[in-house]
C-alpha cells in the first residue's frame, strides 16, 4: 500500500446505534475504517489486517480493484484518518466471522440482509409471468 495525503469526503452512517465513518475514495468507491469494521463485531484491527492478507480473501470473488492502494485516508473536515477497506471486503470479513460463530457478526449480517431486502415491495411484480 502506498502512503497518501488524500483527504476524502466523508460522512458518518449508523449501523443500528453504531456510528461508522464512510469515505469516498479517489475512484468514487466508498470505503469504511478497517478498525471500525473489526470492532463492530468485537474483533481487532490485527484480525482485519490478517484477513486482508489471507488466502481466503485472495480466493474470493472480490476484484483486486476493491483492495485500495492507499494505506491511510484523511477524513474531510476532521483531524481523523482511517485505514480504508472497501464495503465488499468488509461484508466478506463480517460473513467469514458470522460463519465462524461470532454472534455479533451473525446479527450484523442478518440485519444487513434484511435491510437490503426492505425495498422489495417496490418492485412491480407481474403475476402473469413465470
Amino acid at each position: 500500500m502506498e502512503e497518501s495525503n488524500y483527504i476524502a469526503p466523508s460522512r458518518i452512517i449508523h449501523l443500528g446505534d453504531i456510528p461508522m465513518d464512510v469515505a469516498m475514495m479517489p475512484n468514487g468507491d466508498y470505503c469504511l475504517s478497517q478498525t471500525q469494521v473489526a470492532e463492530i463485531i468485537g474483533e481487532t484491527l490485527e484480525s482485519m489486517v490478517q484477513f486482508i492478507n489471507s488466502d481466503y480473501l485472495k480466493a474470493s470473488c472480490i476484484e483486486a480493484s476493491k483492495l485500495f492502494a492507499l494505506s491511510e485516508v484523511y477524513l474531510e473536515g476532521t483531524d481523523q484518518s482511517i485505514k480504508p477497506v472497501s464495503i465488499d471486503v468488509a461484508c466478506l470479513y463480517w460473513n467469514k466471522w458470522a460463519v465462524a460463530g461470532n454472534e455479533k457478526a451473525q446479527r450484523l449480517t442478518f440485519k444487513l440482509m434484511q435491510n437490503s431486502l426492505r425495498g422489495i415491495d417496490t418492485f412491480n411484480f407481474d403475476p402473469t409471468r413465470n
